[in-house]
């Protein structure tokens, strides 16, 4: 890594601001990464529900999202607002999908550690992101292709 400085007594700083850190010097940074591929669906709740083929994963993430809305709705009705801590809870992914959609569709926002909503909106009026890792894609395509087949042998 380089850096350029203007003047030989910033480069000192920046030196010792390193050392501090514990950065300088270092020969060798072992760096880990994974790579994962992800199958993205995005569209409003309504139209994935309508969408979603009988495929199972997706019907019962839809149907964890509704129970989820359906709850934090009843819980922040009158408050309008409820901790992020309450509201990641046990950390569901839902949880977090759900989240990011009400902020994505500027229904909520982040302040002083509470999730704060701006209106009720119907889930169905929601933009929702749902990923699926494609190892499990490949199980939901074997299974519709053995249902298709199926079918097309009765």
């Amino acid at each position: 890594m380089k850096f350029e400085v203007v003047d030989k007594d910033t480069m000192n700083e920046l030196s010792r601001e390193l050392s501090r850190a514990g950065i300088m010097n270092r020969k060798y940074e072992s760096v880990d990464y994974d790579i994962d591929h992800y199958l993205v669906i995005r569209d409003k709740y309504s139209e994935l529900l309508k969408k979603s083929g009988e495929i199972d994963i997706i019907e019962d993430t839809l149907s964890n999202l509704r129970q989820l809305y359906d709850g934090l709705i009843e819980k922040v009705r009158n408050t309008m607002e409820l901790s992020i801590e309450e509201f990641l809870g046990d950390g569901e992914s839902e949880r977090l999908i759900l989240l990011t959609a009400l902020i994505e569709n500027k229904t909520a926002e982040e302040r002083d550690g509470k999730i704060v909503l701006n209106k009720i909106v119907p889930l169905e009026d929601l933009t929702i992101e749902l990923r699926f890792p494609l190892d499990e894609v490949e199980e939901w395509l074997e299974e519709i292709e053995k249902k298709v087949q199926d079918n097309y042998d009765n």
